[in-house]
């Protein structure tokens, strides 16, 4: 198991390289665009579109790798005090909400981005490009975000029962 965990921790470490880029891309996007519109009165008309599409992207991909570094929101009052094992005993609880929204993301989207191909939808608009390119994103980050849950569900049952984990191990 543990080459498993190695591997998607690797594709969401990648996979943040890739939104990192991303937001690069978009920061130059915007300011070419403002110096455009301040220096010669011409603005790149598919570009905040384009924006918009991107920052769904950077939403919907970085959601594996927040859960691999344990940044998403967390009501950690009284979740701080708990011991280890009831620590794991309570993510293993609200894992099952998490694979719920990934479940919905990846059947939901895959299927409404199965129907937009098939069907030839296109965005409209400035870029009216196909509309399951940016759709294919929703099904794609769930996928990313599960598979990062399922390796954060094994460490919790392995900590509610008590079993020492490599990440114990390493900080002892």
């Amino acid at each position: 198991m543990n080459s498993l965990e190695k591997l998607i921790a690797n594709i969401n470490e990648y996979m943040m390289w890739i939104c990192g880029s991303i937001i690069m891309f978009m920061g130059l996007l915007i300011t070419v665009d403002i110096i455009l519109r301040s220096t010669i009165n011409y603005s790149i008309q598919w570009a905040f579109s384009l924006n918009g599409y991107l920052s769904a992207t950077v939403a919907l991909l970085a959601g594996g790798y927040a859960l691999l570094h344990k940044h998403h929101v967390k009501v950690d009052i009284f979740y701080m005090r708990f011991p280890s094992r009831v620590k794991g005993i309570v993510d293993i609880g609200t894992s099952s909400l998490l694979f719920l929204l990934c479940g919905v993301f990846v059947w939901t989207g895959g299927n409404l981005c199965f129907e937009s191909f098939v069907s030839g939808y296109t965005t409209g608009g400035v870029l009216d490009m196909p509309l399951y390119i940016p759709q294919m994103l929703v099904p794609l980050g769930g996928a990313l975000l599960g598979l990062q849950a399922f390796v954060d569900l094994t460490y919790n049952i392995k900590l509610a029962l008590g079993i020492k984990t490599l990440v114990e191990e390493g900080s002892s």
